[in-house]
């Protein structure tokens, strides 16, 4: 957090209660078209989840409706520290815990920076609140609340017994309305892209928002294997690409 952002917080901290003007532009474009597709695979990067959070919650809307053909919805979402998941952490633990059965969620929170966020033992000392059956492992790990957002966010540390990607260390963010599993270590979305069209039955929605860096490893991942012009013609699925950079740059 810096340039803006950052005096805007430092001006909120001195002045507890004030307030300050506020200019609104926008909307700008058309959210892509998702209710045609099988399977969904949301993408972003540390405030790209502003993007990809309301297509999740008109997806699992429409699912209570029975309005939608969408099937499964891969939702992965990239933050450097865990003070970022902020009030996102919530509104996805919410929507994970009120599926119907008719939609397949799969959450992938991956924190790139996370090895300087293992507890203390103060902080174990502290630590009141039992581990969430939502935890890949039975062993209890230690708690370390995150101030900041509207809730107090707790991580425990688990050891994952899963390799995928190279990640065997995991942690389990706890909210206010129940338990959010995460990975360290950033994703790998080429892996995860071409898994997910392989395995879908139907058209597959690929839809990113984030650093440049980031959405470029998107498109590299859409022009080879199960996504290539090559499976295409051998009757490979549907893939539409939508994306967005930060800097208003967009492609489709």
């Amino acid at each position: 957090m810096d340039g803006f952002t950052r005096k805007l917080y430092e001006y909120a901290q001195a002045h507890n209660g004030g307030t300050v003007p506020a200019l609104v532009d926008g909307p700008y474009g058309v959210p892509p078209p998702i209710h045609t597709f099988t399977t969904v695979i949301l993408i972003a990067g540390g405030s790209g989840v502003s993007f990809t959070v309301p297509l999740l919650l008109d997806i699992v809307s429409a699912a209570r409706r029975q309005k939608t053909p969408v099937k499964r919805v891969v939702f992965v979402w990239s933050v450097k520290n865990y003070e970022d998941l902020g009030w996102a952490s919530e509104v996805l633990t919410m929507v994970n815990q009120t599926l119907t059965p008719t939609l397949s969620l799969d959450l992938r929170i991956h924190v790139t920076r996370a090895s300087g966020l293992v507890p203390s033992l103060e902080s174990e000392k502290q630590a009141t609140d039992p581990m969430s059956p939502m935890s890949p492992s039975s062993e209890k790990g230690l708690d370390s609340p995150i101030k900041g957002s509207r809730t107090d966010v707790m991580i425990s540390t688990i050891e994952d017994g899963s390799t995928q990607g190279g990640h065997s260390m995991s942690k389990v963010v706890k909210t206010g309305h129940g338990s959010l599993k995460t990975r360290i270590g950033r994703p790998d979305l080429s892996a995860i892209i071409q898994e997910e069209i392989q395995a879908s039955s139907g058209p597959v929605s690929v839809n990113a928002c984030g650093p440049s860096r980031m959405t470029t490893a998107v498109r590299h991942a859409l022009t080879g294997g199960a996504a290539g012009p090559s499976a295409a013609m051998h009757g490979g699925v549907e893939v539409s690409m939508y994306i967005e950079n930060f800097g208003a740059v967009r492609s489709h």
